[in-house]
């Protein structure tokens, strides 16, 4: 099973750090134009089951609606830090051996068979798999049996040294680490910048409508090559890790 955690693209509730560059409705269109392009990919997993996990109780009434119908489940998010919400969601739909793995939302480059790397290094109940992100942070987190609860408590949620902390951690709890590659997320207005090439090929999304996230159609998603996961040229909203509460993931939470 891969899970994805999300929020609504609502403006002003998303993307907070790109408010001051875009703008709110603008941080929210970009945040819409990656978690399309993110759900879209996901689609190519043709044999996985599919899990939104909703940052909060409007998050879930969004996606409810607008993903009805389609292969993906819509649940919520339990209360707590990062660490506690991607434990348990995890533990919620990990039954040894099936491998689950967990992923963000506004990750730009990663690709499907990233997926099916960390689940298949997932042969044991002890290896965990994990990507980092290029700000210190990591956007999937994989399992084939139940996590310890507290995992990651002490991880310093929105430092630059969140994956080396929770590669401590899982050593802590005699778990062996599998390690994919690192990728990037879209959380900081110099990542505009540098990500500016990439960033302006993400497929257009209306704004907030139904096929901005509907994931069996819609020209946004339809316009993701099922072959490498890159997204075809279109107009972009232009121009991880980190949270310590569910007010943090809105601002930059990695997962």
């Amino acid at each position: 099973m891969l899970l994805v955690f999300a929020r609504a693209p609502i403006p002003g509730a998303c993307k907070s750090r790109l408010q001051p560059a875009l703008g709110a409705a603008g941080a929210a269109a970009l945040y819409a134009q990656l978690l399309a392009s993110t759900l879209a990919r996901a689609t190519k997993l043709a044999q996985w089951d599919l899990r939104l996990m909703a940052a909060d109780a409007a998050s879930l009434a969004f996606f409810e609606d607008r993903l009805a119908g389609s292969r993906w489940q819509v649940a919520l998010q339990v209360e707590g830090d990062l660490g506690v919400r991607m434990v348990s969601a995890l533990n919620a739909v990990t039954i040894d051996p099936r491998p689950c793995v967990l992923i963000g939302s506004d990750i730009l480059d990663w690709v499907p068979d990233d997926v099916v790397a960390a689940a298949a290094s997932l042969c044991t109940p002890t290896q965990v798999a994990l990507a980092p992100a290029a700000d210190g942070g990591f956007w999937l987190l994989g399992a084939c049996s139940r996590l310890p609860p507290g995992l990651f408590a002490g991880v310093p949620w929105g430092s630059d040294e969140v994956a080396q902390c929770a590669r401590a951690a899982l050593r802590a709890q005699a778990l062996s680490c599998w390690m994919g590659p690192p990728r990037h997320d879209i959380d900081r207005v110099e990542d505009l910048e540098t990500h500016a090439e990439a960033l302006s090929r993400l497929p257009a999304v209306p704004e907030f409508q139904d096929s901005a996230l509907g994931v069996e159609s819609g020209p946004a998603l339809d316009s993701v090559s099922a072959a490498d996961g890159e997204a075809s040229p279109g107009a972009s909203g232009m121009p991880s890790s980190k949270a310590n509460s569910r007010a943090a993931t809105a601002s930059g939470s990695t997962i």
